[in-house]
């Protein structure tokens, strides 16, 4: 899973699934899906060091496809 590839605590997953939530509402999409997520990290600051910030985002969507 995507959320643990990346080592989010759950504080930030939980904050994750809110902003992907509210970007398939905003979609008027039903379910959230891999793009919502993908959407939502990318819009997130996790309060990580800028150094991680790159290389996270590098990876990230090859850690959202295995979700998918």
């Amino acid at each position: 899973m995507a959320m643990s590839e990346l080592n989010f605590s759950a504080r930030a997953y939980s904050k994750i699934l809110k902003i992907a939530r509210t970007i398939a509402d905003i979609e008027e999409s039903e379910d959230i899906n891999a793009d919502h997520i993908a959407e939502a990290i990318m819009k997130t600051d996790l309060d990580k060091p800028d150094y991680l910030k790159a290389p996270m985002q590098a990876a990230l969507p090859e850690a959202i496809l295995k979700t998918s």
